[in-house]
């Protein structure tokens, strides 16, 4: 029912990444042009950095916080933010709780109306996420602010990072993942380069909240001018 709906010529369907415009494709049959989100970044930068953190935000198991949780215990010289999103259940937060006691290298931070402060005192974005995520906001906002990024190659996640860090492969363990992360960390000159590579991805043409707003009112400028309209399905 929903493939038909989307495929009426009254609509228009516009993915936010390739990656969901191939998923559009593959399981309802629908073509879809691609417009990235809408960010507004100076939400996001932070007027200065003391890099101090290594930060993990929406700490969920969907966001691979698992993995994050062994990182954590297995570079326990390296101090960890993680970042409250979405606001967690009263169950997930005192199970966090629990497990962050014998973490005494993470701090927990509720969250804020925007990630600007957060950012200022990031090092590196770490994204576990098992979710097939549609893109990646936090990855964007932390290039922004010129901040390397690990994450894993899943959804549109790839498409948000461009060459800001490193892409592990799903299947990765948590020593694959503190391994990628110490070997940035530790080494001044691949982090200088990556920290340039973040601030050049964040400033990519299609990312650009002037280009995306015009291109998605030309999509619906061409869509409105189409000479033969039907009725919607009942």
């Amino acid at each position: 029912g929903v493939a038909r709906l989307l495929a009426n010529p009254l609509v228009k369907v516009v993915g936010n990444s390739h990656f969901v415009a191939d998923e559009a494709a593959e399981l309802l049959g629908v073509a879809s042009e691609v417009d990235y989100p809408l960010i507004q970044l100076e939400d996001s930068i932070s007027p200065s950095r003391t890099a101090r953190f290594i930060t993990f935000v929406n700490p969920r198991q969907i966001k691979g916080l698992d993995i994050a949780l062994e990182v954590a215990r297995l570079l326990p010289e390296r101090r960890f933010v993680f970042a409250e999103s979405y606001v967690l259940s009263r169950a997930e937060r005192k199970d966090l709780d629990l497990q962050l006691r014998s973490l005494p290298n993470v701090t927990f931070r509720r969250p804020a109306e925007n990630l600007g402060s957060l950012y200022g005192e990031t090092a590196l974005l770490m994204v576990p996420s098992r979710l097939q995520e549609a893109f990646g906001r936090v990855i964007i906002e932390a290039c922004a602010n010129g901040i390397p990024v690990v994450a894993r190659q899943i959804g549109g996640i790839p498409e948000a990072m461009g060459t800001s860090g490193v892409l592990l492969a799903q299947s990765d363990s948590a020593e694959r993942w503190a391994e990628a992360i110490e070997q940035i960390m530790s080494d001044p000159v691949r982090y200088s380069d990556l920290s340039d590579r973040a601030l050049a991805n964040a400033q990519r043409g299609e990312f650009q909240a002037p280009a995306i707003a015009a291109q998605f009112l030309e999509l619906a400028r061409k869509h409105a001018d189409m000479k033969s309209m039907r009725v919607l399905p009942e």
